[in-house]
């Protein structure tokens, strides 16, 4: 039985983007069952809501949610009584449970004046969802041990980490220097499959913190220096300032919840 795919092309360019994207999927062979609903402003025009109890329903069984855009002039509005595209959207994070939007951030040269930043911040920034991801290198990757080395003042074993057959990874080969005295990784490095050296990752600083979940210290990149190795200019740097691992909150996300935060 194929994976089944909720698609939600929701409003504005939406229906427009989501045919061809179904193409694509078609087109290199993906074999999935389609099942299309109104989503957004439309939702709001077909049914009065913006996400109905039968969408959710069947985005929480689907296998995956294909969603385009919502939201358009036709449904602005400042009265807190009329229901708005937008809602769609955290109806639908609420119900499924998900809780943050990842997305590729790369400053573009041109735009930096128009950013509310200060250009020094964002200038080459050129960060992956992949790099705030939970670590899958066991399941995704095949290790072999290559020499024992420094890095600074750390004694290190050098890995070399290819990807497993038929696995979908950014980067296919990898080569890491771990700690010895923790385990942790100190610098990695991510390379295509013509082996050209992509980017190339530093983690100066690790920090351990009390897990109630595992009744147990954990530890957790203080922080990431991220280089390009193609456009050497570009570079990212990630301080995490605080960590928090105690569960969210059940109404996370529930218009009582987001009009509380924004007091």
């Amino acid at each position: 039985m194929a994976p089944r795919v909720i698609l939600l092309p929701g409003d504005g360019i939406g229906p427009e983007i989501i045919a061809p994207a179904v193409e694509v999927l078609r087109a290199v062979g993906a074999e999935f069952d389609y099942e299309e609903h109104v989503f957004g402003g439309a939702s709001i025009d077909a049914h009065g809501t913006a996400l109905t109890d039968k969408t959710l329903a069947a985005c929480a069984g689907a296998d995956a949610v294909l969603l385009a855009a919502v939201g358009g002039p036709k449904w602005d509005t400042t009265d807190p009584a009329k229901p708005r595209p937008e809602q769609g959207l955290l109806g639908l994070r609420s119900g499924l449970g998900l809780f943050a939007n990842l997305r590729p951030v790369r400053a573009i040269e041109a735009l930096y004046g128009a950013s509310p930043l200060r250009e020094e911040r964002i200038a080459g920034t050129d960060s992956r969802r992949a790099d705030f991801d939970q670590s899958k290198l066991v399941e995704e990757y095949n290790a072999t041990y290559k020499a024992e080395s420094k890095l600074g003042q750390f004694d290190v074993w050098e890995l070399e980490l290819k990807v497993k057959p038929d696995t979908d990874v950014a980067f296919p080969v990898m080569k890491l220097w771990v700690d010895q005295a923790s385990g942790n990784v100190l610098k990695r490095q991510e390379f295509a499959l013509s082996g050209r050296l992509m980017r190339t990752l530093y983690y100066p600083r690790w920090q351990k913190l009390y897990s109630e979940s595992k009744k147990a210290e954990v530890w957790y990149p203080g922080e990431i220096r991220i280089y390009d190795e193609v456009e050497k200019e570009n570079s990212t740097i990630v301080v995490l300032k605080s960590v928090d691992l105690r569960p969210l909150e059940a109404n996370i996300f529930t218009k009582a919840w987001l009009e509380a935060k924004s007091r």
